[in-house]
Formats: structure tokens, sequence, C-alpha cells
């Protein structure tokens, strides 16, 4: 996803400002997967006896064969829109409050899927011929609002804390459904995801008026439910600590710079096999050790 975002902020007077935005979001998205063609062949001679000789013909009588395995490809992209709006109350001379609104954006993306190693064997059974021809696809997701609450107290000349609150609306992701031109039965994978917090602490201490010098930490809960983990999104909950720095350059540009490092807990996976979506692929059980991530930052400031 790229993020366009032009803002305005009004400072109403010296105890309360406002702001907002329009988000002019980009979204682009591919998804693959590899297709068993002796399971399918198999699965359609079992409801029609005359196709025994086209699996047998065509080497697809061994269910997880991998070598008979193709792949399936759908992409698409979309442009879409969305806004922000935020206000921040200073209500004493050393603590602010502020919070920050982000809308929900509804992506209605289009592309196509494309599949790969095709047995020849389809091309003279027109149901199988016809469900693994490459066509077109579309897929709707609505991205999650953002309400964020933080609060900055300055304690002395040197010495600030901070603290934010932000909550997802995750819970609108109930399912990924992708439709296909050709008539072909919609890809429907349920997801369930539960609405998410972040919560953080800071503090940053200012030794020279030239730098300031910041850390903290913070705690990302996952939106995926245990129940609804998939071998393509194995989430879990994060663990942040962050350090970082403001170099003031001159009176009106500044240099700041970021770093932190996401300890990320082990996702476990109980897929069964009588899941819908699963369409015979079997029960899939197992753990995922999350590697940590690491993110560094570099931020130019100029003030007019």
């Amino acid at each position: 996803v790229v993020n366009i975002n032009p803002s305005f902020a009004w400072k109403i007077n010296d105890a309360f400002s406002v702001g907002g935005g329009l988000n002019l979001q980009y979204a682009k998205a591919e998804l693959s997967s590899a297709v068993d063609f002796s399971t399918v062949c198999l699965g359609a001679a079992a409801r029609n006896p005359l196709l025994g000789p086209v699996c047998a013909g065509g080497g697809l009588t061994v269910p997880g064969n991998a070598a008979r395995d193709g792949k399936a490809t759908v992409d698409g992209d979309n442009w879409s829109y969305g806004f922000n709006l935020g206000a921040i109350w200073q209500i004493v001379p050393s603590t602010r409050l502020g919070i920050a609104y982000r809308s929900s954006i509804g992506q209605d993306l289009e592309g196509d899927i494309k599949y790969e190693n095709v047995p020849a064997a389809f091309s003279g059974v027109p149901a199988l011929n016809s469900a693994f021809a490459n066509t077109g696809a579309k897929a709707s997701v609505d991205l999650p609002e953002i309400i964020s609450l933080g609060v900055n107290s300055q304690i002395d000349e040197r010495w600030a804390l901070m603290a934010d609150l932000t909550w997802t609306n995750w819970s609108r992701f109930k399912e990924l459904r992708i439709n296909f031109d050709n008539g072909a039965a919609d890809s429907v994978t349920t997801q369930n995801w539960d609405d998410s917090f972040r919560v953080a602490i800071g503090a940053s201490y200012k030794p020279v008026n030239a730098w300031t010098l910041r850390a903290g930490v913070a705690y990302d809960q996952s939106p995926v439910p245990d129940d609804f983990r998939t071998p393509r999104i194995p989430d879990q909950d994060r663990t942040w600590l962050s350090v970082g720095t403001n170099w003031k350059i001159t009176q009106n540009a500044s240099l700041d710079f970021g770093y932190a490092h996401l300890f990320v807990k082990s996702a476990s996976i109980n897929q069964p096999a009588s899941r819908a979506e699963n369409n015979g692929r079997g029960t899939l059980i197992g753990k995922y050790d999350n590697p940590s991530v690491d993110i560094i930052s570099v931020q130019y400031n100029h003030r007019f």
C-alpha cells in the first residue's frame, strides 16, 4: 500500500489545535498457491468415472505428488481514498493531550488469476479446462479505521514523558473473498479478525539544546485469532523496544533518527480439514517461530 496524505493544521488558540487530511491510497496485492492437480483430477473422477482414464493418462493418480503440482497466482490493484482528523488540547503549559482518527478505506481490487503447469490432459475435459483457464478476478477489502489517544507531559526543561493508546477496527476483516470473471466458485478464506490495541510509553531527554534523546516500549496486539490463523499471515503479538534522537541542525532544520527492535511471539496453527476453505487439502498443524524485526528510520524536518 502507498498512502499519499496531504494535510493541514490550525491553531485555534493557545489551548487548542485541529488538523485533517486526505488519504489517496494505492493498493496492490498478489496471492499465490500451489495446486494439487492429482487431487483435483481424482476428485472429478470420483464424481464422473469416465474421467478415470484422463487421470491415469496424465499421471495424476497420486494425491500430493509435488511433481504434478501447478501454481495459481492472483493479483490486483486499485486506487481509493479516505481521510484523517486530529486535535491537540494543551491542558496545562506542561501537558498536552492529542487524539487522531483515520478513516476506513474500502479497496475494490481488480486484476486476474493465472495458472501454471496445467496438465495437458485437462484440455479434453471442458469442465476442468475452463476451471483452470486464466481469467479476471476481483476482491474487496475494507481497511480498518484507527483511533489514537496520546499524552505528552514535560517534567522539566530536559525530561518529558509520553504515552499513547491505539485502537484498530480489524473486526471488519471477516473473510477474504475472490470473485472470478469466468463464473468459477468464489475463493473464500475465513479470517474473523479481532479489533486490536497498541499501548506505548516513552521518555525523552534533552542533554543540550541541539539534541534530544528518546526511548520507549510498546505492546502491539495481533488481530489474528488463534482459531483462524492461516499460513499466509502467521501473525502474533509483538513487543517493541525503541530508541532515537533528534538533532537540531539550525533554527529551522532538524534530523530525526530512530531504531526499533520487535520481539514477535511464536504462532501456532491448527487448520482442520473440515473447514470449507481447505477444500480437501487436509489438516494443517504446526508452529511458526516468528523472527524478530529491526526497523531503522531517518527523517528530515524543515520549518518555514
